[in-house]
């Protein structure tokens, strides 16, 4: 039997579609087409496969006189759709039954298998790598396209099972080998076609390709598909699979590289398992959609940013065991010089401009003059001209502190050392925030808050005769959108 394929032009908004002889497929602004535009009816218009079973005939809504007849390649265009025609017999050729379309940012790579999107509430949403399949070669990563195996011979059967009960299968993987050049798109791509054909369900791939806001445990490629779902998602009985749930080793498993598939879960609200439970759930045939998301994430060493406690003081007066809540009442009179003690991205700048800048502080950072010379010169100029001082430098160390007390006492100014104490989680949290938002901070490499915090001195009161205080951390956000980021998981470890 003779059957075509509408090719869609813009896959990741419009599905394609599969017409066979003796069905009537109607193009229109309709759930199954999902095309958008006003100007498109409901019923557009008809598609037959004709008479003689080489073309396919046309007939619009509108004229109902006027038909067209379209053969293979040729494209059926109207107010906010275009389709390619292709002739696929009675199987799907391996031309047409894989479409990828890179998204307007670059930054994700959409792939649609078999038409990809359905018209469903229930969502079954996978990982790639360790999760459906792994290494033919047992290296930790595929040494070439055809590198793969499946990771259970049962996948197949249980992904086609959900795909009939009316689960959308979505396939959400990071694939940052791309951006960093250990792999190509094209490797990429040519490796899941190998794996999802072999498969043999529908299914939407989603990859991200960056350390950006799409990659997870972020949730931007959730956020993508959801603005794509034509129905309201049934978080009930959707889930997520993937390996990477922080797991320790163990006789029994070799522990997880990362968390990065849990904590995209827990972000998005979707229900989880590993890759071994959903086996053993699919085979069982329960209905209940089991979620391991709380008790996994108990054991994961990470920030978690919405238990945190954001009570109204200000900062914390060391010495004398007692909470602030006014920054002047604390403030000498005479000329002083505040020094910032703290990992990067631990909030000094933006406490400076928050609190500080205000008061007519001069500011003095390293970071934005670039040497520790040009920063006692500044600091020397402004002390002489009567003003106050605020040292905005990590001085993680007491021999860093050091050398600014020193300096204080030399200009017979009063020292505070005002300590921004955050753990180190809470510093790569900060600082993954700053490069996922239009903020003017810039943010630094890991790399560099590990070294930090690896050789961080905390301060005590003695150092500045008990005038230490710490700072309670209280973020503020310009809009919803960036406290909904800042209360997510963003660090994937």
């Amino acid at each position: 039997m003779v059957s075509y394929r509408l090719v869609s032009g813009d896959p990741s908004r419009i599905p394609s579609q599969e017409i066979r002889q003796g069905q009537t497929f109607i193009i229109g602004r309709n759930r199954q087409c999902k095309i958008k535009n006003l100007k498109c009816s409901r019923h557009y218009c008809t598609v037959q496969v004709s008479s003689d079973d080489r073309k396919l005939l046309v007939q619009y809504m509108k004229e109902p006189n006027k038909s067209q007849l379209f053969s293979s390649n040729q494209t059926i265009e109207g107010p906010g759709f275009m389709y390619r025609v292709k002739i696929v017999d009675s199987q799907p050729s391996k031309d047409d039954d894989f479409e990828w379309i890179d998204h307007e940012s670059k930054k994700i790579i959409v792939g649609n298998y078999l038409g990809g999107i359905k018209s469903s509430s229930l969502i079954a949403a996978f990982d790639f790598d360790l999760t459906l399949v792994t290494t033919k070669s047992d290296k930790s990563f595929p040494i070439n396209c055809d590198d793969w195996k499946l990771l259970d011979n049962r996948l197949p059967k249980q992904l086609s099972n959900l795909y009939q009960i009316n689960y959308q299968i979505v396939i959400i993987s990071n694939q940052m080998g791309i951006s960093t050049g250990k792999v190509s798109t094209e490797d990429v791509k040519r490796r899941f076609e190998n794996v999802i054909r072999f498969l043999n369900v529908p299914c939407l791939v989603l990859i991200s390709s960056q350390d950006d806001h799409y990659r997870k445990p972020r949730y931007g490629l959730w956020t993508f598909l959801v603005e794509k779902t034509d129905q309201p998602i049934d978080y009930n009985q959707s889930f997520y699979v993937g390996d990477a749930a922080g797991r320790k080793k163990s006789p029994l498993h070799k522990g997880d590289h990362s968390s990065g598939d849990l904590l995209f879960a827990v972000n998005v609200g979707l229900k989880f398992m590993v890759p071994e439970k959903f086996i053993l759930w699919a085979q069982s045939q329960e209905k209940t959609v089991p979620d391991m998301s709380s008790k996994l994430l108990q054991s994961v060493k990470c920030f978690r940013p919405q238990e945190q406690s954001y009570d109204d003081h200000l900062l914390y007066d060391v010495a004398n065991d007692r909470k602030i809540t006014d920054l002047t009442t604390i403030l000498p009179s005479t000329v002083h010089c505040i020094i910032f003690v703290g990992l990067p991205a631990s909030g000094k700048s933006s406490f400076y401009r928050q609190h500080l800048h205000s008061l007519d502080y001069k500011h003095v950072s390293n970071d934005l003059l670039g040497s520790e010379k040009k920063c006692v010169s500044i600091s020397s100029k402004a002390f002489d001209e009567g003003k106050n001082v605020v040292i905005d430098n990590t001085n993680i160390t007491k021999a860093n502190r050091a050398k600014w007390l020193e300096f204080c006492r030399t200009k017979k100014v009063l020292p505070l050392i005002f300590h921004f104490k955050i753990p180190l989680e809470h510093s790569l949290h900060n600082n993954l925030y700053r490069k996922f938002t239009t903020t003017s901070q810039s943010t630094v490499s890991k790399v560099v808050i590990y070294a930090a915090n690896k050789k961080s001195e905390p301060p005590s009161p003695d150092e500045c005769n008990n005038r230490l205080y710490e700072i309670n951390f209280r973020p503020q956000f310009s809009d919803d959108q960036n406290r909904k980021l800042y209360y997510s998981y963003l660090n994937e470890k």
